[in-house]
C-alpha cells in the first residue's frame, strides 16, 4: 500500500496562537485538515463569545489558501471567572465547547481553574445547553511523571456529578487515563502523535529533571514504554471514544531554550504523516479514517459545507530542522509518509 486517502482529516486539539506566530504556523494545519478544534489559551485568552469570533475571524483571514475549505471550531476558556450567562451566550455564537486548565500547569494557565467544585454552575449550563468540555489533565504541584493519573479523581468527580455532559479528556498520555476513558460512559479521549512517538526517555534523563531535548517538551511529557503501546492500542483499536488532536503547539525557538523553555510541540508540519506510519506498521490502515477524521467531527457534530481529501504517499523524506523560527516534532528525522491534498 503506497497511497491512503482519508476525507475530511478534523484535527481535534490544536494551538494556533496569536499576530505573527500565528501566521507563521496556521497553513500546516488548515492545508490538511478540513476542520480543527482551536484552543484558546492564547494571550490574551479567548474567554467570551465575541472573543472567539473575533479570533475565529483572524484564523480565517490567515488562512493563504483561502480555495481550501478549512473550519476553526471555536473554544472558550472556562476560569473560576466564567459564569453560565457567558455559557449560553458561547453556544448561541457557535462555540463549539469550553476549556479547562488546572492553574499553572501548562503554557497559559496562570489563570486556570483553582477549585473545580466552584465551577458546577458553569459545568451544569454546559450540560443544559449541549456544549462538551474539553480537560487539560495534570494535577497542579505532582511531579510530571504522576501528574495525569493524580488528576483522574477529578476528572471521575465531575463525570459522576454531569452524567450528561460530554467530557474530552486532552492528549491522553498514561495507561490509567486510556481505561479510564474507556471506562466512562461521558468521557473521550484524544491521542497526539508525539506521544505515541517519544517517551519519557526521548525528553529527561534518568534523573527526570534534566531535560534532553527542549522541543520535545510538552504537557502532559511522554510517558513510559508501556504507556505508549497503551496509546497505540487504544487509536488503532477503532473505539470511537479516542479521536486524533495533534496538540501542536508552536513556540519561537529561542523561547523553547534556556533554563525554563517553553511547554509544547509544533507539530502540525508532521503528526499526520507519524500516525499513518504508525498505523501502517501496527497493520491498522483501514482504522485511520475512523480515528484521523470521522470519530472527532462526529463527537463534535460538524457539519462541513465543503469536503477536502488528503492524500499520503510511501515516500521517505527528511524533516526539516525548523520552519522557519519553528521546531517542528521529528526535526532532522527520516519519515516514511508524505502528505498532499
Amino acid at each position: 500500500m503506497d497511497l491512503i486517502k482519508i476525507e475530511d482529516v478534523f484535527d481535534g486539539h490544536v494551538h494556533l496562537r496569536m499576530g505573527h506566530l500565528l501566521q507563521s504556523v496556521v497553513n500546516h494545519t488548515a492545508s490538511h485538515c478540513s476542520a480543527a478544534l482551536i484552543m484558546p489559551n492564547t494571550d490574551p485568552p479567548i474567554s467570551t463569545a465575541n472573543d472567539a469570533r473575533q479570533y475565529r475571524d483572524t484564523i480565517k483571514r490567515a488562512v493563504e489558501y483561502q480555495n481550501q475549505p478549512f473550519a476553526p471550531l471555536m473554544t472558550i476558556k472556562v476560569t473560576d471567572r466564567t459564569t453560565p450567562e457567558m455559557i449560553r451566550n458561547a453556544k448561541k455564537a457557535g462555540v463549539s465547547a469550553g476549556k479547562t486548565y488546572p492553574v499553572s500547569v501548562t503554557t497559559g494557565s496562570q489563570d486556570g481553574v483553582s477549585d473545580f467544585r466552584k465551577l458546577f454552575p458553569v459545568f451544569s449550563a454546559m450540560q443544559a445547553n449541549n456544549m462538551p468540555l474539553s480537560m487539560h489533565g495534570e494535577l497542579p504541584g505532582s511531579p510530571w511523571w504522576t501528574s495525569e493519573v493524580d488528576f483522574l479523581p477529578i476528572l471521575d468527580m465531575i463525570s459522576r456529578k454531569f452524567p450528561e455532559l460530554r467530557i474530552v479528556m486532552e492528549h491522553v498520555s498514561r495507561t490509567e487515563s486510556v481505561e479510564f476513558v474507556k471506562s466512562r460512559p461521558n468521557v473521550w479521549g484524544t491521542i497526539t502523535a508525539h506521544h505515541m512517538y517519544y517517551t519519557e526517555k526521548n525528553v529527561y534523563a534518568r534523573d527526570r529533571e534534566t531535560i534532553i531535548n527542549p522541543h520535545r517538551l510538552c504537557k502532559p511529557v511522554c510517558g513510559n514504554v508501556e504507556d505508549k503501546k497503551a496509546l497505540i492500542a487504544a487509536a488503532i483499536s477503532g473505539n470511537r471514544k479516542f479521536f486524533y488532536g495533534s496538540d501542536s503547539a508552536p513556540h519561537w525557538e529561542s523561547n523553547k531554550l534556556g533554563e525554563k523553555p517553553a511547554f509544547g510541540i509544533f507539530a502540525a508540519p508532521t503528526a499526520l504523516q507519524i500516525v499513518v506510519e504508525t498505523f501502517v506498521n501496527q497493520g491498522a490502515s483501514d482504522k485511520l479514517q475512523g480515528f484521523l477524521s470521522d470519530f472527532g467531527l462526529g463527537f463534535y457534530r460538524a457539519h462541513l459545507s465543503e469536503n477536502k481529501v488528503a492524500r499520503f504517499f510511501r515516500t521517505e523524506w527528511k524533516v526539516p530542522e525548523r520552519y522557519g523560527n519553528v521546531v517542528p516534532l521529528a526535526a532532522g528525522r527520516t519519515l516514511e509518509w508524505q502528505i498532499q491534498n
